[in-house]
């Protein structure tokens, strides 16, 4: 065999090795690397390698913007509609980690444990007039919940006044230094000595010299009448069942009894004489010899001015009641430092449930402890990829579905736990040189644990972050069409019955709404690059390696329930039933430099390595094929022609 046969067939060997070399890298070895990247994202057990990933900390950036009510008097006094003024970014630096992670079958549960601080550079840098401590004033979201709750103001400033009278003597034996005896007295004198501030009376005598048509009672009671009045004022089993709602229902229709309470039987006999009501009230009013109240005044040109002046005095400390919520900086509207209302503030009302006041909860979340996180947080299920749902959302606190009673217009179906968080599913299979930042989906569903609710997010368009393809999903206009679940007005997340008062949810600056919404407040229409959210999302890992994601929440002012017809303070508010925006806050996060410098390196750049292998073995192996065969011709005939000369 000729020299020339012996390096062709070497050739084609090598050539043909090559080219199936090339292939084999080009099919196979991409999906060694997707493993690796799968090895990673995917946490099945503690055992994963991925796990170690789950136990670090992340650290992300939330900006918090407030609507500042800048004409508060003449919102609340003049008929004015709310000026507004976008105040911030006020910026927090994040820290959260899973803790308290158990594994299921094919999910992972887990809790977070979060912590905020004040980022003090990055405020300064964005808004050089914001500082930690900025006074701002607000839509009372505490307030317009608690109205919601009770039933309306209106309830509210009747059913609270034994709670409200009580706090009042406690301050004022606290100020004054007298005891209860002496209190009751000044509270029945024509000019008592006592220091109420407040341009409602709580004080029944001075109160009465006030009233023109009242004059025949003026004078200094007695502390045994003072005793049978207050005392019915201020034990609520004597005023009325505001806890009780189905005797309370009674009462309201007419029905009226002694355990029906001081309001509820003077309310009946406003409608007209009512014996049972009469006697009600004298027994309520005058329980034994040391207290007692006289209320039939045979003396009186009418005998039922004593019954008149009571109730009227009621509405009077109704009146009394919203006055002290306004002085608490507890009523429709709240002044507050930002660092108080972005970490929540307390409503100081020891009302029933929550005897140390009401929480209301701010838009920045920081944890004590890790102990406290796990023995108070909320945890989430999530599938993992074991599952072929793998990294949405299975379960919030142990339950698939959501509560109906927030979105009772909702199916089964879209009551159920989905979506997904930051992490979403990658591509299914690699190959080198293909477009590896082909989305996998064009539409997603990210849940919005907050709200209880799934948002779709829509590819837009291709982008290059920190050196490496994604593909940039967003919240397009198309999430907030009017549907039977959470929109019923363009642009609006009714989530009122979630968060238990009339609190709804929209994009920034109503992005996408229905013009009114903006127009109404003199807003100009929304811009998408500074309200839109975004989430950037590596199409390999799937994971969100950049994203800005944007809500703001709104309030309305509902005029049966959050306003009294009797408190002239807000009556002439006239902005109700239209949303008032009260703050908005962006989440952002970002890749850090190393971790993308390691994600070019292993993924990225090992598919470019076996990319060009995949182009150059089969070319260099071809060009080994055809100098082969032509080696191998070229040997044939020398040796063809060898032996016909032999």
């Amino acid at each position: 065999m000729s020299r020339k046969k012996v390096a062709g067939i070497i050739l084609l060997l090598t050539g043909i090795t090559l080219i199936a070399l090339g292939l084999v890298i080009g099919f196979v070895a991409p999906n060694i690397v997707q493993e690796k990247v799968e090895e990673s994202t995917c946490v099945n057990s503690k055992d994963s390698s991925g796990y170690k990933r789950l136990e670090k900390p992340s650290h992300f950036v939330t900006r918090v913007y407030y609507w500042n009510i800048t004409n508060k008097k003449g919102f609340l006094y003049g008929r004015e509609k709310p000026q507004l003024s976008e105040r911030g970014p006020y910026v927090y630096s994040m820290t959260t980690k899973e803790i308290d992670v158990k594994f299921g079958k094919g999910t992972i549960t887990s809790k977070s444990f979060q912590q905020a601080k004040f980022n003090k550079t990055l405020t300064e840098k964005e808004c050089p007039t914001c500082r930690e401590s900025d006074k701002l004033t607000i839509l009372n979201v505490g307030y317009l919940g608690v109205m919601k709750r009770v039933g309306s103001a209106w309830e509210f400033s009747f059913a609270f006044i034994p709670m409200v009278m009580n706090i009042l003597f406690q301050r004022l034996r606290a100020t004054t230094h007298l005891n209860k005896t002496s209190l009751l007295l000044e509270m029945g004198k024509t000019r008592n000595q006592l220091p109420l501030k407040s341009p409602y009376y709580p004080a029944f005598g001075s109160w009465l010299s006030t009233v023109p048509k009242f004059a025949p009672l003026r004078k200094n009671y007695t502390i045994t009448e003072m005793n049978g009045l207050y005392g019915a004022l201020m034990d609520p089993s004597k005023f009325g069942p505001f806890d009780n709602l189905t005797l309370l229902k009674r009462c309201l229709s007419g029905k009226v009894t002694e355990d029906c309470g001081l309001a509820l039987n003077l309310f009946a006999l406003q409608k007209g004489l009512n014996l049972a009501a009469v006697w009600s009230v004298r027994n309520i009013l005058c329980p034994n010899k040391g207290a007692c109240f006289p209320v039939l005044c045979f003396s009186c040109s009418s005998p039922s001015i004593k019954f008149r002046a009571v109730g009227e005095f009621i509405k009077e400390l109704s009146k009394y009641v919203l006055w002290y919520l306004d002085d608490n900086n507890c009523g429709l509207t709240t002044t507050r430092s930002q660092d108080e209302l972005s970490h929540g503030y307390v409503m100081k009302l020891p009302l029933p449930g929550h005897p140390s006041g009401v929480d209301v909860p701010g838009p920045i979340n920081s944890d004590i402890s890790e102990k406290e996180a796990k023995l108070a947080g909320k945890n989430s299920t999530l599938y993992t990829c074991e599952s072929d749902e793998r990294f949405s959302y299975a379960a919030i606190n142990g339950k698939s579905q959501v509560n109906k009673d927030f979105y009772p217009n909702a199916s089964s179906d879209q009551l159920k736990v989905r979506g997904y968080g930051y992490q979403y599913p990658g591509a299914k299979h690699l190959k080198a040189c293909s477009a590896n930042n082909t989305p996998s989906a064009k539409k997603y569903e990210y849940f919005v644990s907050s709200f209880r609710m799934a948002v779709p997010i829509t590819y837009d368009r291709d982008v290059t972050i920190a050196g490496i393809p994604m593909n940039r999903y967003v919240i397009s206009e198309s999430a907030v069409e009017v549907n039977n679940m959470t929109v019923f007005t363009k642009g609006i997340f009714d989530v009122s019955r979630f968060l238990k008062g009339p609190i709804y949810a929209s994009l920034p600056g109503f992005l996408y709404g229905e013009e009114p919404l903006f127009e109404d407040l003199g807003f100009p229409a929304p811009d998408v690059q500074k309200y839109g959210s975004y989430f950037s999302i590596e199409p390999i890992s799937g994971i969100a390696m950049q994203l800005k994601l944007r809500f703001q929440l709104n309030g309305k002012i509902i005029p049966n329930s959050s306003l009294s017809p009797y408190y002239p303070e807000t009556k002439n508010v006239s902005f109700t039933d239209k949303l008032i925006p009260i703050l908005w806050t962006e989440t952002e996060a970002s890749i850090d430099a190393v971790t993308a410098k390691e994600f070019r390196s292993k993924v990225l750049g090992s598919l470019r390595c076996l990319c060009g292998l995949f182009v150059a073995l089969p070319v260099i192996g071809g060009i080994f094929v055809i100098m082969g065969v032509v080696l191998i011709v070229l040997g044939a005939r020398k040796t063809e022609k060898y032996e016909r000369l032999i």
